[in-house]
């Protein structure tokens, strides 16, 4: 019952929002009413629907690819804690490390730390110039995860600027380590929903990976899910677990190789 609930959901937030897993918040109408970007989601979060829907994160999955183990450095800060409950952010971290460990990538699960309220977005929208010094580390391939309330942002010129709501967005961020003092990192924002693979669909963008519409693919879009009959019919069937999403080995190498030239870039800065 769990699973129809916790499916069901997720269908609503996608129709509410007219976003899937990263696909752009555009105007549209459903059910008679017009529901875009504005519109606050509706759906209602729960910790334990969380906590037994990712169950199965407490046994590691069979690799996809077999090859030695890289590392994401992570940080992760919030802003709003209420929301971001401690069991919430180990639950969507944890799909997001069983995920990346069948790619054989290691991702560890950081302290969340506190933020004030809003210091990550303004009106809504995020900010690409965090106003309060942060703690990072010297690494420059570092990827300071952001989780808020909310994640929306402009995007275009002139009559094709739209402001969009997003599930998550992979981009980058300058925060202020000390007093005038600004370094640029790689970063996710990610809001409450109960699309709990959204976390792992923005750190494949930040190592390289595009969208695709396949079917149960964590790269998916929302546009994907919604042109979907198999996926929405077991949706209502209460079928659409997220042990059945995945990374294809293809999409894994390439996350390989992406941390591979970085890494390189990193130990070419070291010797200068």
């Amino acid at each position: 019952m769990g699973s129809r609930l916790w499916a069901g959901w997720i269908l609503w937030s996608l129709s509410l929002s007219g976003v899937g897993w990263s696909g752009l918040d555009i105007e549209a109408d459903w059910f008679g009413g017009s529901w875009g970007p504005t519109t606050p989601s509706l759906s209602p979060y729960s910790d334990w629907d969380i906590k037994e829907t990712l169950h199965f994160t407490k046994k590691p999955g069979t690799p996809w690819i077999q090859k030695p183990v890289k590392r994401v450095l992570v940080t992760a800060y919030t802003d709003r804690p209420t929301i971001w409950t401690t069991l919430r952010y180990r639950s969507v971290m944890r799909l997001a490390q069983w995920y990346l460990a069948r790619c054989r990538i290691r991702i560890d699960i950081p302290k969340l730390r506190v933020l004030p309220h809003k210091t990550l977005t303004h009106k809504r929208l995020v900010r690409w110039k965090v106003p309060r010094p942060l703690i990072v580390s010297k690494d420059p391939a570092e990827t300071l995860l952001l989780f808020t309330h909310d994640v929306q942002y402009y995007w275009g010129r002139g009559s094709q600027r739209r402001r969009y709501r997003l599930l998550g967005v992979s981009s980058t961020v300058w925060v202020e380590v000390k007093r005038n003092h600004w370094l640029k990192r790689h970063a996710v924002w990610t809001r409450l929903s109960p699309v709990y693979t959204t976390l792992a669909h923005e750190l494949g963008h930040r190592l390289g990976l595009p969208h695709v519409s396949e079917p149960y693919r964590l790269m998916v879009t929302g546009s994907g899910v919604r042109g979907s009959l198999t996926m929405l019919w077991t949706s209502f069937l209460g079928y659409m677990a997220p042990q059945r999403f995945r990374f294809t080995p293809q999409e894994c190498l390439t996350m390989h190789k992406t941390l591979h030239k970085q890494r390189k870039r990193r130990h070419k800065k070291g010797k200068r």
